[in-house]
């Protein structure tokens, strides 16, 4: 034994060795989770099991103790029978005594010697059979015993240790112990033998009565067939029907069998009914929980007994509070739980939308503190939210407006008190999604109505009718200040006034919902509305927008939204909610023809100061391209000329805004089409603000040069300088089939190249005047490219000139003239950093006229020197040293 403990805790101090105490102690939050889970898992399993032996003793014992009454009867009849003897004995007795009565000499036979006695076959078979059911019966009980103590004492071993990563491994330990030596299959067939010992009972029963009386016999004999063959019954029967509640411990060995031999599995799951190892069990639940109209029905019947069952406020709080995760996601909707939802509000019998108001007024009760009214109160307007997303199937009966009745909840501000307005986060969407549902019922009656007027049968417009003359539909009405609807109860069956209408309504009523949405949510909260997105995504309609009938409301909101909050705009960054509503409203902006662009529009563009926002919606939309047609209208009439519905925050803009915002979206690199460029440019000469022209002038053509594709958009020829020092085909311009070599692509992006330096040089000889371009330096910056070729002397010789005047600035224009101008593309060939030959070759030099270049060189170097040392010295100093190493000078 000494050896034994020393072998022992050498192991011990080799697992200790392994293990580094404070990894373990690091992961016992992460075994604590096991312990918990295992925890529940196997005391719910041993718990069932003790439940199941507790009754099985008591069974076993009734059981055993009547079945001892049968066998103490029965037992007898395999030995002699000594009273049969004894009777024989008396009654030769009696024969004797009789003749000496008679007074006669009577010699009677002697008594015959007793044979070796053969108990009844039937007495054999009863025998048998009862005390083979008494052993089995004593069995089940000692083993039903036995598994109590086995039972409690997996309890305390995993109850033993406190630290949770030792107590997840004697749970894990014990745990694959039992199924290794099969302990499911012991509590499996513990029952089965008490099944046993009952039909060998009862098939005792029928020897032991056959010589008694064999009609009694027969009777018995009946109950054992019929016990036998229900008990068949009930082990074959969940073999068939997988929701059948009654099994016997043989149900799983024939269900088992049958998987062998391929049977019953017509009714499982496809892809499934091949597999050999599938239990009943598994089969069950992937029975229940397979997508059918039978399953469907059945959840169906189980929500409808879950709200009758409600019997207070607080159970169907519970019940609402996951209504709204049940219809809608985090990401999509759940058809098939609103499929369940609108049922239930259908149903007559449940009247859940009368509880659901009463539940919401409840929350005005003394009886119900602050935090649970408000919590109550977010809980059905949750719930409301999601029914009213759900409700434009019309197939179902609950029309949408009937939410609003019941809960008695209003939208409009002013007559809310001060404690409800936080409300208006939560009713401003759930009455989008009302009036949109409501909608899409309307429009599916007025379809049939439709489709009646084609057929040649008489349509039935009272629901439409009542729609529209909704008083929210008759606001929303208003606002377009036109009467784009007619009476729908006066059309008289007028089968063309019919179909124009039904177009008219599914073209206008949900794209006036949506205006009108994003309008109220922008200017009465700061913040947004519940589930924003996912409201605007259900309410957006899957078809373009008539502009020409609600082109002008478009720019009523526009106006409304943007002057709203115009310094949030400026000062605040994070309103991209309040952005994405301005985006929606500019993708509704869609004018078939030019015209004034709203001022609005040019006030958001021009103030909000967030580049990346601006970039993104010129890339999503089609914006640019209806600015960039619709600017020169613009900048001739101005604001003036649009018709836009009175508002309190319409404004009028000026000229110098207008081409502010001109060189806002250039300066974000979108320019004007070919086909539009010539009237642009004529429209921003025409005006008179000469500072801002000529930074909009330089910055447009540079664009338009930096978006031109050779070989797939044609030049224009008003960019391309006079002078050049590339030789050029006139065929090369005109057609894009003349660019049929790599060489011609060279020679265009070459004389694309020129241009660029030329406007360059032309810009910077407008900064030396009096008064400089509007973001001159900003100008400068965007301007240029990196030359890949010759350029030709004038314009080297105009940029050398240009740099010795913008010199002769005073110093804080000078100072950021030239400090834009040196990071300009044209120069990077200089300021690079040489490390070998190699990098000398694969630069093209191209101020190669010595006399420009040393004026240009004798200009940097003024510059250098009224620098102080910083990135701007080094980047000057770069240049002077690459004339240098690339011209020798």
């Amino acid at each position: 034994m000494p050896d034994a403990e020393t072998s022992e805790s050498s192991i011990g101090d080799r697992g200790s060795a392994v293990r580094d105490p404070s990894e373990e102690a690091a992961a016992s939050k992460l075994w604590a989770v096991y312990v918990s889970e295992a925890g529940k898992y196997d005391k719910a399993l041993v718990e069932s099991w003790k439940r199941d032996m507790e009754g099985i003793l008591i069974f076993a014992g009734l059981f055993s103790a009547s079945l001892t009454a049968f066998i103490i009867e029965s037992y007898k009849t395999l030995m002699p029978d000594s009273g049969a003897s004894m009777v024989q004995l008396l009654a030769h007795i009696s024969e004797q005594l009789a003749a000496v009565a008679n007074n006669g000499t009577v010699v009677s036979p002697p008594l015959a010697p007793s044979s070796h006695f053969t108990p009844p076959a039937t007495s054999l078979v009863c025998n048998v059979l009862w005390f083979i059911s008494l052993g089995l019966s004593l069995t089940c009980a000692l083993i039903a015993t036995l598994l109590e103590q086995w039972a409690r004492n997996f309890l305390h071993k995993t109850d033993m240790r406190s630290s949770p990563v030792v107590r997840a491994r004697i749970f894990s330990y014990l745990y694959y112990g039992l199924k290794q030596f099969k302990m499911h299959t012991i509590v499996e067939i513990i029952p089965l033998l008490l099944h046993i010992s009952v039909i060998f009972f009862f098939a005792g029963l029928v020897p032991f009565l056959i010589p008694i009386n064999v009609p009694v016999a027969t009777l018995a004999a009946l109950i054992l067939i019929v016990v036998v063959g229900v008990y068949l019954l009930l082990t074959f029967l969940p073999m068939w029907h997988l929701d059948c509640p009654y099994r016997t411990p043989l149900s799983y060995a024939c269900w088992r069998l049958s998987r062998l031999s391929r049977l019953c599995h017509w009714h499982l799951p496809p892809g499934l009914s091949d597999d050999p190892n599938l239990s009943l069990v598994q089969a069950m639940e992937m029975r229940a929980t397979e997508d059918s109209d039978a399953g469907v029905a059945r959840d169906n019947q189980a929500l409808v007994w879950t709200v009758k069952s409600l019997a207070d406020n607080a159970e169907l709080e519970q019940f609402v509070e996951g209504v709204a995760d049940a219809l809608r996601g985090p990401d999509e909707k759940r058809y098939v739980y609103s499929d369940h939802i609108q049922r239930l509000l259908d149903n007559p019998d449940l009247h859940l939308l009368s509880r659901l108001g009463d539940l919401f007024r409840s929350c005005d009760s003394e009886l119900v503190s602050h935090e649970d009214s408000r919590r109550r109160r977010i809980t059905c307007l949750k719930a409301l939210w999601a029914m009213g997303g759900v409700l434009s199937n019309p197939k179902y009966l609950t029309d949408p407006r009937q939410l609003w009745s019941v809960f008695g909840l209003t939208t409009v501000p002013d007559i809310m008190s001060a404690s409800e307005r936080w409300m208006l986060h939560y009713s401003l969407s759930i009455d989008a999604l009302i009036h949109w549902s409501t909608f899409c019922q309307a429009n599916h009656h007025l379809a049939q109505c439709k489709a009646d007027v084609k057929g040649g049968r008489i349509p039935n417009l009272q629901h439409v009718s009542t729609y529209v003359s909704n008083p929210r539909i008759i606001v929303l009405l208003q606002k377009l200040q036109a009467k784009l609807l007619p009476s729908f109860a006066a059309l008289n069956g007028n089968k063309s006034q019919i179909i124009q209408a039904a177009e008219r309504f599914h073209a206008v009523i949900p794209h006036l919902i949506l205006l009108d949405y994003l309008e109220v949510s922008s200017v009465l909260l700061d913040s947004p509305p519940y589930r924003w997105e996912d409201t605007t995504e259900l309410i957006t309609p899957g078809y373009p927008m008539p502009f020409s009938d609600l082109e002008d409301h478009v720019e009523y909101v526009l106006d409304t939204v943007v002057y709203s909050h115009l310094d949030d705009f400026i000062s605040v960054n994070n309103i991209f909610w309040r952005d994405s509503i301005i985006h929606t409203l500019l993708s509704y902006w869609h004018p078939n023809e030019p015209r004034c662009i709203p001022s609005a529009v040019i006030f958001y563009l021009n103030a909000r100061g967030n580049d990346a926002i601006l970039r993104d919606l010129f890339l999503e939309s089609d914006l640019v391209v209806l600015l960039w047609t619709c600017f020169p209208i613009t900048l001739s009439q101005g604001t003036l000329g649009q018709v836009i519905p009175a508002s309190p925050f319409t404004r009028q803009v000026s000229v110098s805004e207008i081409l502010t915002l001109m060189w806002r979206v250039l300066s974000l690199r979108f320019g004007p089409s070919s086909s539009v460029y010539e009237s642009v440019i004529q429209a921003v000469r025409q005006t008179e603000s000469s500072p801002m022209t000529s930074s909009i002038i330089a910055l447009m053509k540079t664009v338009v040069l930096d978006n031109l594709v050779p070989g797939v958009l044609p030049l224009i020829p008003e960019l391309l300088p006079v002078e050049t020092a590339i030789v050029v085909s006139s065929e090369i311009h005109r057609t894009r089939a003349s660019y049929t070599s790599q060489a011609h692509l060279d020679i265009v992006y070459n004389q694309i190249t020129e241009a660029k330096i030329s406007l360059l040089a032309e810009f910077l000889g407008t900064c030396c005047s009096d008064c400089l371009p509007y973001k001159a330096a900003n100008t400068l910056r965007m301007m240029g490219t990196t030359p890949r070729g010759a350029i030709h002397h004038s314009h080297q010789f105009q940029l050398a000139k240009s740099m010795r005047s913008a010199w002769e600035l005073p110093g804080p224009y000078r100072a950021d003239l030239f400090g834009a101008l040196i990071h300009c593309e044209i120069f990077d060939i200089y300021a690079r950093t040489p490390d070998s030959v190699a990098n000398k070759r694969n630069r093209h030099p191209w101020l190669e006229a010595s006399t420009t270049r040393g004026s240009v060189k004798d200009t940097l170097t003024s510059f250098a020197t009224s620098l102080s040392p910083g990135p701007v010295m080094t980047r000057v100093k770069a240049i002077i040293y690459g004339f240098e190493l690339l011209h020798g000078s």
